[in-house]
């Protein structure tokens, strides 16, 4: 083992915690109690958000564990999901579940630090070694507890906390701006395509030009009538037509190899054929928002039918460019429309034919079209660059936190004191305080257990 820091001392886990109680609800039908379980822990945030309320009468057998203000909670199940969270004060006295190991820090040692350490990757990538079971794979209470751990002075634990809570404030204050970009991003883009829309954003250009932007449908600029596809029971391989799935259109772009076959003739499938600049949009979709949405059928070679689920909108390319309006459709004027049209049945929203070809536009000349879809496009270049930026920094930020406990946990985030007492006296100390204790009784023959055969002394489970 390396060179511990002065003061420091090898230990294992469980001689940093103290046995807690337990207690069984189900022999009081009629008491109420908090249960947290696994699925209470938000393993993102680290915290107990949906805990529920339960009577005796509807407590599982595994709810036995009591849990304290402080406790640090540590799911034995999938140890890698990081399901670990502290106990808050309102939740003192619960219950919580056998699958999780509930950590009670002594009076000799700070409770933040052990959270802290626990959640660090190091110490989860060491200790779901020793996980075991495939579809449930798991870990002991005595695997947990008999982890070795470096334990320093309890004067230095409470330095490297204070810096870790200082340090994690910044980084959650980094986090919320950066996660907000997402959102900026999306009301950034709303806001160029209605400028687009209403003529705004080559209002200057247009000086150049006598065409101004008239009222009109899209009916006016229809190649054809808009229609919808075809619906064949298909499969995922050849033989058969390539047709597209609902799902291939979820990006501005239609993905053309998102496909099935079907079992259909040419001459059937002659009039479902996609070509190049078409416009598909979904008929229908359990949010509102999302119905009526566009994507652009890209330059491709292979025959491609497309399906009941969407309508293929084909419009003449002497009168406007498809990729104008694939990016004018999702403009906040063309949706509100959409959405006053659409009708819901059975929970899923849908729009008409008519619907769409009453759809209002104000359409520029071809080459004001051509200025526009330019000037989107460099916007959008630029947003998504940012965007991009921003994960990237938030992919960082968690590397950062990551790197800031490792760098505790090796001794090196705050200056070691030679006052403070060693963590080998305070170990001495806890051992003492252990064998001055009541006896408890042992868990299955493990060396270390955290529960005790008193039930809880606290007036509710």
């Amino acid at each position: 083992m390396s060179e511990l820091p002065k003061g420091w001392a090898d230990a294992e886990l469980g001689d940093a915690v103290v046995p807690i109680e337990t207690d069984d609800p189900r022999k009081k039908p009629e008491s109420h109690f908090v249960y947290v379980d696994i699925g209470a822990i938000d393993n993102k945030t680290q915290r107990i958000v949906e805990a529920r309320s339960l009577s005796g009468a509807e407590a599982p057998s595994r709810a036995r564990r009591v849990i304290r203000n402080g406790d640090v909670l540590f799911s034995t199940v999938r140890t890698y999901l990081k399901n670990i969270a502290m106990v808050p004060p309102e939740l003192d006295g619960q219950i919580t579940s056998t699958g999780i190991a509930v950590l009670r820090a002594s009076e000799a040692v700070d409770a933040r630090y052990i959270f802290n350490l626990v959640r660090s990757d190091e110490f989860i990538r060491s200790v779901s070694l020793k996980q075991d079971g495939t579809l449930y794979p798991a870990i002991t209470d005595n695997d947990l507890l008999t982890h070795k751990i470096k334990l320093p002075p309890l004067a230095e634990q409470k330095r490297i906390v204070a810096k870790l809570d200082s340090l994690s404030a910044k980084s959650a204050r980094a986090r919320i701006e950066l996660a907000r970009i997402d959102t900026l991003v999306t009301r950034y883009k709303q806001a160029v395509l209605s400028k687009a829309f209403t003529g705004e954003l080559t209002k200057k250009w247009r000086v150049k030009s006598v065409a101004l932007p008239r009222p009109g449908s899209i009916d006016e600029i229809l190649k054809m009538p808009i229609r919808n596809g075809l619906s064949v029971k298909g499969r995922e391989a050849p033989p058969g037509v390539r047709a597209l799935k609902l799902s291939a259109l979820r990006g501005q772009s239609v993905n053309m190899n998102d496909v099935r076959y079907l079992p259909i003739d040419n001459d059937r499938a002659r009039r479902f054929l996609l070509e190049n600049g078409d416009i598909l949009v979904s008929r229908g979709n359990g949010t509102k928002e999302l119905v009526g949405i566009s994507s652009l059928v890209p330059s491709h070679s292979e025959p491609t039918i497309f399906p009941d689920t969407a309508f293929r909108i084909r419009i003449n390319i002497e009168q406007a460019l498809p990729n104008w309006l694939a990016h004018i459709w999702n403009a906040p004027q063309c949706r509100l429309q959409i959405e006053k049209a659409a009708k819901t049945t059975a929970g899923i929203w849908k729009i008409s034919q008519r619907d769409l070809s009453g759809t209002k536009l104000l359409i520029p000349s071809v080459d004001e079209q051509h200025e526009i879809v330019r000037r989107i496009e460099s916007a959008f270049e630029k947003i998504d660059r940012l965007a991009a930026e921003a994960k990237r920094a938030l992919e960082l930020v968690g590397k950062l936190d990551e790197a800031i406990l490792a760098k505790a946990f090796r001794g090196e985030l705050v200056p070691q004191d030679p006052n403070d007492e060693p963590a080998s006296v305070l170990l001495d100390r806890i051992k003492a305080e252990r064998a001055a204790a009541p006896k408890t009784k042992r868990g299955r023959g493990n060396k270390h257990t955290t529960l005790e055969t008193r039930p809880s002394a606290h007036g509710k489970t």
